[in-house]
Parts: structure tokens; C-alpha cells; sequence
């Protein structure tokens, strides 16, 4: 949750490539590095730090307004669980069905 809600604050991401964290990465908007690489780490760290243009930072501001934090998040996701089922939802054969669809 950290990563989103940094990257909604317009903040570029220093992040493994590997995990949730990972997940939030966009090219341009900070550094990616091999997870369980402490050097890795270490030089995306100062990779980022060497850049003086900030581009990073510039694209990840320019970026936020279109990203939503983690309350608008989960406001969207309660409103799925209470809004009613669609006409002729059949529970949970439907819902399987879009589960397997959706990793095939």
C-alpha cells in the first residue's frame, strides 16, 4: 500500500522487481531492482540519487491526478460488494466462470 499511495502523491518509486511494491512500477517514474539484491538496491539508490534532471519525479507528478489512492481504492471495491448483483447473476457459477476466464 505505500507504493500506491506514493505514486498518487506524484512519488517515484525505488522498488524490487519481484512483490505487491513491484506491481506499482512504471518505466520512467523511478528505479526497479532485483529483489533479494541488496546491491541492486543499493545501485538503484544511487542511480536515482546521480539523475539531477528529476525527470522521474516530474513524470510521477505529472502522472498522479490519474492514480487513485488507496481510500478511493477501497471506496471503489466496498461499492462492488454492496451495489446488487447484475440481472440473472447466478453466484457463484458465474463467478467462477469470470475467475476461470480470466486466468486461461
Amino acid at each position: 500500500m505505500v507504493a500506491a499511495e506514493a505514486r498518487a502523491s506524484g512519488l517515484p518509486l525505488i522498488v524490487p522487481d519481484d512483490g505487491g511494491a513491484g506491481d506499482q512500477f512504471v518505466m520512467g517514474q523511478g528505479r526497479r531492482y532485483p529483489a533479494h539484491d541488496a546491491a541492486g538496491l543499493a545501485s538503484a539508490i544511487i542511480d536515482f540519487l546521480a539523475d539531477r534532471s528529476s525527470r522521474a519525479r516530474t513524470v510521477a507528478i505529472a502522472a498522479a491526478p490519474g492514480i487513485s489512492d488507496m481510500g478511493d481504492h477501497f471506496a471503489h471495491r466496498f461499492g462492488l460488494y454492496i451495489a446488487p448483483p447484475p440481472p440473472g447473476y447466478r453466484w457463484p457459477l458465474d463467478w467462477n466462470h469470470a475467475r476461470i476466464k480470466a486466468s486461461g
